[in-house]
């Protein structure tokens, strides 16, 4: 609670190399005071347009945390209404940060769709590692594309050809080595719970404990680790379903 006069928008201090400002983003008159709400920007020179989206990013975080940004993003087709309180209040930040910066404000600019999808690929990039595979089918264009002169590591997922792939074992990617063309380096995501068995070309694709495949019309489960053998050329390795 403030009392006397009406405080002021921004208050600024300065400790050491770092200046405070404080922006009073909500000032509402009470009785003989005034309820202030703030939030506080720490930079290293004054505040000024360059700091803009730090502002309006600080803004933002007293209603919206990151986790509840990639939630709204992640239903803002099925959840329109909050899709659309979330850009009213956005629009309120930045409004507000104009002001501090003693910018023009324009609520007419509209973000194409470009801007718009390569803003939710950062956002969602981070969240897109953790899907099992079945998910990540659902979004496979989220992961990151395939490319050749880059690192890759045994189970990274990356987006080819309007499909999905795992890396099988590390590499740097090379023109030549595109995932279609290479089972022994990638093998395409399948939702398929019983995929077709294939000839393992080493150690490194191999069937472990656990997995599933379809055979001759049946489905096996390998029984060991490190199996390269077909359910019929060795049997002890396979269990029929």
């Amino acid at each position: 609670m403030y009392y006397g006069e009406r405080p002021p928008l921004v208050t600024v201090s300065k400790s050491g190399t770092e200046y405070h400002t404080t922006v009073n983003y909500s000032i509402e008159e009470s009785g003989e005071g005034f309820e202030v709400k703030s939030v506080t920007v720490v930079t290293d020179a004054p505040l000024s347009e360059e700091h803009y989206s730090m502002l309006v990013t600080a803004l933002i975080r007293i209603r919206y945390t990151a986790e509840d940004e990639f939630a709204v993003a992640r239903q803002c087709l099925s959840e329109a209404a909050e899709y659309v309180a979330y850009n009213k209040f956005v629009e309120k930040c930045k409004e507000v940060a104009c002001s501090v910066l003693e910018m023009a404000y324009s609520p007419d600019y509209n973000p194409t769709m470009a801007e718009v999808m390569t803003q939710l690929l950062t956002l969602l990039k981070g969240n897109v590692s953790e899907l099992d595979d079945a998910a990540a089918l659902e979004v496979p264009a989220l992961f990151d594309p395939w490319s050749p002169g880059i690192d890759v590591g045994a189970g990274e997922r990356r987006y080819f050809g309007g499909k999905l792939y795992k890396c099988l074992q590390p590499h740097k990617t090379q023109s030549d080595w595109a995932p279609d063309a290479t089972p022994a380096l990638w093998t395409e995501v399948s939702a398929d719970e019983w995929p077709e068995w294939k000839q393992p070309t080493g150690a490194h694709d191999a069937y472990n404990t656990g997995d599933r495949v379809s055979y001759g019309g049946k489905h096996y489960t390998s029984t060991i680790d490190g199996n390269i053998w077909a359910p019929d050329a060795y049997p002890a390795g396979w269990s029929e379903e």
